[in-house]
């Protein structure tokens, strides 16, 4: 049973990858608006008021490597608003994708002694 939920994490998590690449640039910037709006970020806001967001995540998609995008961009945008710290609780969808982890580990991203990205399925894995 064990080796077939893997099996299945392994399709789910290709899944994903897979919806969010074929339009990833769209799927950012929904994103990022979605954040704004919880961190009640409009235009007209006051551009000299200062924000750090720590996100919990339970989504599979995104990663800590959107953290720096949008962070980026709201820069741009003139805000100071970034987040501060990204945790998948679940893992990430990512977490068999070599070049994901090359991206992990020079971004200095990685926080598992191991140096392997969080998988997502973290949850049966408790000791």
């Amino acid at each position: 049973m064990l080796n077939d939920l893997q099996e299945f994490e392994r399709i789910f998590s290709y899944y994903i990858e897979k919806q969010v690449k074929s339009n990833a640039e769209k799927y950012h910037e929904n994103a990022i608006v979605l954040i704004k709006r919880m961190l009640n970020i409009k235009n007209s806001v006051d551009k000299n008021v200062s924000i750090v967001a720590d996100v919990i995540n339970f989504n599979y998609s995104l990663d800590e490597r959107f953290k720096k995008q949008f962070n980026t961009k709201l820069h741009n945008e003139g805000y100071d608003v970034r987040i501060g710290s990204w945790t998948n609780i679940h893992g990430i969808a990512v977490s068999d994708d070599k070049k994901a982890k090359a991206i992990f580990k020079r971004e200095n991203l990685l926080t598992d002694p191991n140096g392997d990205l969080p998988k997502n399925n973290i949850w049966y894995r408790r000791a």
